[in-house]
């Protein structure tokens, strides 16, 4: 403990009361970062979903097994909710 305070102090870092004060407090994402941000997951979102889809359609008729493009529409999935995230602010 430290002291009159009551609060425990590790190394530098602040105590809890002070690091539990400033949750309110954001920063700032400058326009240009959201813009690439979202065009990087629009993009990454297109091809793994394409990929995806062609390869489904490949697994269906036994040409390769459907496991990656699986994986590719889940990532493209996570790229749309990622993209959604920016958007909303």
């Amino acid at each position: 403990m430290n002291g009159a305070s009551g609060f425990l102090r590790l190394g530098g870092m602040r105590s809890y009361r002070a690091s539990m004060g400033d949750l309110e407090k954001r920063s700032y994402t400058p326009r240009r970062v959201r813009e690439r941000r979202l065009y990087t997951y629009g993009v990454t979102a297109f091809v793994t979903g394409s990929l995806g889809l062609v390869g489904l359609v490949l697994a269906v008729f036994g040409v390769i097994g459907a496991a990656l493009p699986i994986l590719a529409l889940i990532v493209a999935g996570v790229c749309i909710f990622m993209a959604r995230r920016v958007l909303a602010g």
